[in-house]
């Protein structure tokens, strides 16, 4: 709080601090819009990117192996001509 009223004091009785304070001030401002707007562009860009592609549900096998029927009786037959 000392340091607030202190500051308050030396703007008011020092112009060229005022001055100084509010060009930082304006400065900042004028920053911060502009990271916003950037920002603002940046998650439109990804919302509409997000909204053109479609992932493609992709379906997995089962785990493990595979039993093949005709293989294991083609196999058989083989073994068996031999």
């Amino acid at each position: 709080m000392r340091c607030f009223i202190a500051t308050r004091k030396l703007e008011s009785k020092n112009d060229d601090f005022r001055k100084y304070v509010e060009a930082n001030f304006k400065f900042i401002h004028e920053k911060l819009k502009k990271t916003d707007v950037s920002i603002e562009a940046i998650f439109s860009l990804l919302d509409s990117y997000q909204s053109h592609k479609k992932i493609p549900y992709k379906t997995t096998g089962k785990i493990g192996f595979k039993k093949n029927k005709d293989k294991a009786k083609q196999l058989k037959a083989k073994a068996k001509n031999k």
